[in-house]
Formats: C-alpha cells, structure tokens, sequence
C-alpha cells in the first residue's frame, strides 16, 4: 500500500433528508500522490465539497474507505493524525478567522497542538513571509480585504504545516486581481515546498497551473488527466456544466486568424512566452 498518497477506494456519500436520500458522490476511486498539484472541477452539486470533507475527515463515506498515508479516516484512532496531515481553507475566510489580530489568528493553530512556544514563534514567522503578510501582521482580519483575509487563512493553515492542501472554492468570494494572485501563490507553495495541492473550483481559469485536472458531475469522476486533455475535450466539459479557460479559447481565436501557436498552452504563463518567441522570430 502506497503510504505516501491519499486514496479513496470505491467511496460513496449519502445525505439523509426529509424528502429523501441524496448521494452526493458514488463509487469514486481516486488516488492523489504527495506533491501532485490537482484541480478538481464541477458545477454546484457536483459533490465538490463533500468530497473535500471527506478528504480530512470531516465527513464519512457511506461506503468504501478514504486513506490518508495509509491511515482510514473511519477510524477515528487516525483522525488527528489525519487532519494534522491534510489542511483546508473554506470558501469563506472569515468562517477560520479566531483572533483579533492577523499573527494571534495565524499561531491559533500551531498553539493547540503542544509544541514549543519557540517553534510556534517559528511557523508563524515562516506562515507570514510565505504569504507576505509582514506589513498586516498587527492589522485586525476583519478589516482586511477579502484578498488579505484569503491569505490570513492560508497563513493560518500553513503554519500547521500540513502534507496536503485542500482549498474549497477559496476565489469565490474574491476579485479577478485577488483571484490571480492567489492561484499563483498556490502554484509558488508547490513548486518551492512541494505541498501537495487540491484545489477545488466550478471556474476553470483557477485550474490552469494544476498539473492534474479531475472533473466531476453528479457525484462521478468524469475526467481525469493533465489540463491539456481535459480543456480540450469540449462535448464532456459542456455535458458537466463547464467551459474552456478562456486562455484557450483566446489561443484558438489567435490560431484562427494565423497565429502559429503551440497546442499545448493551457496558461496565461505559457501563452505570454508563446507570443514572446513568436515576436522574437520576427524581429
């Protein structure tokens, strides 16, 4: 059994209800290997959010297993361990804001877990700097913008120092400037200390620097595969709700009218350096 991964092995969820029972995800088997940065995209009630919550143990499948470094969260000898392991940022920041001030609300965390007040001191110096936060460090979250707020919760979760990330929606409730920074602060955190990424999201454009793009729909894996793939197949991503980042829709449009692009450009990144080496061409 790989220890290194968090697998779920033909898990199902149902939801009881007054009017009847929901199944918000079935049979999924999936596996996300430590280090991978994976998007995971589908309408609203496409069972995003439970599958998230599944991830760390805040719900329970009705059937299957979800293990976490090999460990059930079912089994609840495991769950602290497991909810050390796996970190999540909500949609809204404000709901994981505890502290009247940013570096309280970001050491919060690290203080409930018993270790040094040296340490503590260092995670949330490191959770700080990472995020850029020096400047708000003694500002109030609740003043903050809805950006900074964002930041201050994944400061906070950092600080914890989590194997795997799960983020739920965390650009809904944010600007397009803010939602741009935000991804590619998530893309920095991969590449620089390899934290395992899941971001979850109904916009496509906030999944274009993930490696690993997963698309779900009425509780089913979909789609399963690198974003190149996955943005080109059209008939399923409209079947599921969804569209083309507008990137590739752009680099199409551009290819329409004669522009020699690569077919592989999936980014906003990829397409700036694709058009600079075409001007370099013709210079």
């Amino acid at each position: 059994m790989n220890q290194n991964c968090i697998e779920l092995i033909g898990v199902s969820k149902r939801y009881q209800s007054p009017t009847g029972d929901r199944w918000a995800l079935r049979d999924i088997n999936l596996k996300i290997t430590q280090g991978e940065f994976v998007g995971i995209a589908g309408r609203n009630g496409s069972g995003k959010t439970t599958l998230a919550r599944l991830l760390n143990g805040l719900v329970f499948p009705t059937a299957g297993n979800v293990l976490v470094n090999g460990m059930d969260t079912a089994d609840r000898m495991y769950l602290s361990q497991v909810r050390s392991l796996v970190g999540m940022v909500f949609q809204n920041p404000e709901n994981q804001i505890v502290s009247p001030i940013v570096e309280e609300d970001i050491a919060f965390g690290p203080e409930n877990l018993g270790i040094s007040r040296e340490e503590v001191s260092e995670r949330v110096e490191h959770a700080i700097k990472v995020m850029g936060l020096e400047e708000l460090r003694h500002h109030a979250p609740h003043l903050l913008s809805g950006g900074q707020k964002q930041k201050v919760a994944l400061a906070a979760v950092l600080a914890m120092q989590p194997t795997y990330l799960i983020l739920d929606e965390p650009t809904s409730m944010l600007d397009q400037q803010a939602n741009f920074e935000l991804v590619r602060q998530l893309k920095r955190l991969h590449r620089e200390y390899g934290i395992t990424i899941i971001l979850i999201s109904h916009h496509m454009e906030d999944l274009t620097l993930a490696d690993r793009v997963i698309v779900l729909d009425n509780g089913c894996i979909q789609m399963d595969g690198h974003p190149r793939s996955v943005f080109q197949d059209i008939d399923v991503l409209e079947r599921c709700g969804l569209r083309q980042p507008e990137i590739i829709q752009l680099a199409a449009n551009l290819r329409k009218r004669g522009c020699q692009l690569d077919q592989g450009i999936v980014n906003f990144e990829q397409m700036v350096d694709e058009i600079c080496q075409l001007l370099m061409l013709k210079v």
